[in-house]
């Protein structure tokens, strides 16, 4: 089975693995038999699911690009060969398929041993509530993974919660995905106040994912209340397709005029027009942290629009503004084309800005005799996706 793999993976360190290869099956039996136990670990979370599909193959990637531009290795899964693994490869991944909670609770034990894996990816394998609190109670006494990803699991409030409660005392934790999560019905207003209500004393986490979760302007305001009081939390947050509208919007604009570590911000498909834009706005005139921000799907039209270009006179951070879908900074809500060339120009020259310190940095850096000068010039030069292209004139 390759449940079996995964855990001989983590609790052995990543040594090389013998596995006896499948016995020979018919491959549409196995394809309806992972329907069938996605669909029976959906209507009952609590039970475990007997059936891992046997399609997954190996490979390794070096490297691959990280959101935020940070270059990382993914371990992908085979049961049929011999794999020899590098001592480097600590990350896996072990996607589209039904792992189901039952499987999370043996990779959970295995992770209370292991101290090596640092990046686990669990996307789309059907893990409830039961899954996600087994696996939040290993990675509250693990001391090496650094990333999980749940995206596109049932875990709900349970699960939630339960993460909420390991981040209350887990001090490695750096990166948390937990996009289309299920936090719907009448507790998904308490399965992000869970995970807030931690996130005020936690002191590591740096990327939180909570996109399409309905969150709506209660989950808004328990996530700005985190920005407003740790200023140790939270570089990159991704609130996008979650019906915040204007309370949601003003929580989150109130927040961002103290903050001054978030520096990504997706509100991308919410619903708070130009009433939240011009709150958000008047944000902008004051926060010296925000470089890349996603507006795009809020309705905002020309009033917002123009709040925006008037805050970008005096912002000279935001490199990055994302008013639509595409590489774009225009919105077919807004008419007045003087807006959109405003907000160009401003964006071109906080680039430039931008490149300038950068370069300078560098320049200081390469300066200092010895391997030392270079050490400390790589470490603090950042790559900024939004700078690979030309300025805008």
């Amino acid at each position: 089975m390759l449940l079996v793999l995964v855990v001989h993976l983590l609790a052995g360190a990543l040594n090389v693995v013998p596995v006896v290869a499948p016995e020979v099956v018919d491959s549409k039996a196995i394809d309806e038999a992972a329907v069938e136990a996605a669909r029976r670990a959906a209507a009952h979370p609590g039970e475990e699911d007997g059936c891992v599909t046997e399609d997954m193959f190996v490979k390794v990637e070096v490297p691959t690009n990280h959101p935020k531009g940070i270059a990382t290795k993914t371990l992908f899964l085979v049961n049929d060969v011999t794999v020899q693994i590098p001592k480097w490869c600590i990350d896996m991944r072990v996607q589209d398929d039904a792992v189901g909670d039952g499987g999370a609770a043996a990779i959970a034990e295995a992770l209370e041993e292991n101290k090596v894996v640092k990046k686990l990816s669990l996307e789309s394998n059907n893990i409830g509530p039961n899954g996600a609190t087994a696996l939040a109670a290993a990675i509250s006494v693990n001391t090496a993974l650094d990333l999980l990803d749940l995206t596109f699991n049932p875990i709900g409030y349970g699960g939630a919660a339960a993460l909420g409660a390991m981040l209350k005392v887990n001090t490695v934790l750096q990166e948390l995905y937990l996009a289309d999560c299920h936090f719907r019905g009448f507790n998904r207003d308490g399965a992000v106040v869970e995970i807030a209500n931690a996130l005020k004393v936690n002191t590591k986490l740096d990327t939180l994912d909570l996109e399409n979760n309905t969150i709506g302007d209660a989950g808004a305001i328990a996530i700005a209340g985190v920005l407003k009081v740790n200023t140790s939390v939270l570089s990159f947050l991704i609130l996008s397709e979650n019906f915040i509208e204007i309370n949601g919007a003003r929580a989150i604009a109130e927040a961002l005029k103290v903050n001054t570590v978030l520096d990504t911000l997706d509100l991308q498909n919410n619903d708070f027009g130009d009433e939240g834009a011009i709150m958000i706005a008047e944000a902008l005139k004051v926060n010296t942290a925000i470089e890349w921000l996603g507006l795009y799907g809020n309705g905002i039209g020309d009033a917002g629009a123009a709040a925006i270009a008037e805050a970008l006179k005096v912002n000279t951070v935001i490199t990055t503004l994302k008013l639509h879908d595409t590489d774009s900074v225009t919105d077919n809500r807004i008419k007045d084309k003087t807006i959109l060339l405003s907000i160009e120009k401003s964006v071109a020259r906080n680039k430039r800005i931008y490149k300038a310190a950068e370069l300078e940095k560098k320049q200081s850096c390469d300066s200092e005799d010895g391997d030392g000068g270079q050490d400390s010039c790589s470490s603090g030069l950042r790559y900024h996706p939004s700078c690979d292209d030309d300025d805008e004139e």
